[in-house]
């Protein structure tokens, strides 16, 4: 199991077993990712379109790219034939951005099994891997998850308002009792006693998760203005 990067040889070692997702994304031509998908993209994947696959309808007051209802990101899941064993890997154009949102909201769902590919679809044209614009058409599956988010729950205080900051994904950490983390601590005495996050998110404004995993243990902990504001350490669940 893969839960934080991959590299471009370990997803080509595995093309037609692990299940690949282009989350290509730009902000200013928000149509483009999908047009380059169309074009060329990694054998087998399909497209994950930021506002209309991993973003809930805008109303004025929830952001750019608010979070979907569960029940409805796990029901696209089930469309895209995703079962609960699959090793997912998540790629766009370069730095991560854009694969991190997928990446947070499948453990967001439960499904513990989910990479980013390490310097995106870039590294992978830059080395001469094979790219093919068919487009897979995967049999549809049941998916079900927890009524709530298993893994990676979102503030209620402050709703998203932004996509992840950066892909900052790191070799899994040791972080088994985060009892140690408390409300108001600096940020920096977390990341010094526990070391860099798998990932970091921006969650809200002045607001950021750092998500820590460790084998089947999930710890994200919400820095709010410099300062820990909430601590949430779960067992990762799947996807049925």
């Amino acid at each position: 199991m893969h839960t934080t990067l991959v590299s471009t040889q370990q997803l080509f070692d595995h093309l037609g077993e692990w299940r690949a997702f282009d989350c290509r994304h730009d902000l200013m031509k928000p149509a483009l990712g999908e047009q380059q998908y169309s074009e060329a993209h990694i054998p087998g994947a399909l497209f994950a379109h930021m506002d209309r696959d991993l973003s809930a309808p805008k109303n004025g007051k929830n952001g750019r790219h608010p979070l979907p209802d569960p029940a409805t990101f796990v029901a696209w899941l089930g469309k895209q034939g995703l079962k609960k064993d699959d090793q997912v890997v998540c790629y766009d154009a370069a730095n991560g951005s854009a694969a991190a949102r997928l990446w947070w909201m499948l453990r967001w769902v439960g499904h513990k099994s989910v990479a980013v590919l390490d310097g995106g679809i870039a590294k992978w044209l830059k080395e001469g891997r094979p790219v093919d614009a068919a487009v897979a058409k995967p049999k549809p599956t049941t998916s079900s998850a927890a009524t709530s988010p298993a893994s990676a729950p979102v503030p209620t205080a402050v709703k998203p308002v932004s996509v992840p900051a950066a892909a900052v994904p790191k070799a899994d950490v040791t972080f088994e009792d985060p009892s140690g983390i408390r409300d108001g601590m600096e940020y920096g005495e977390v990341t010094k006693r526990f070391g860099p996050p798998s990932l970091k998110l921006t969650t809200g404004p002045d607001q950021e998760t750092l998500c820590y995993t460790k084998n089947d243990t999930n710890v994200d902990v919400t820095v709010r203005s410099g300062k820990v504001a909430a601590v949430q350490k779960t067992p990762a669940a799947s996807i049925h």
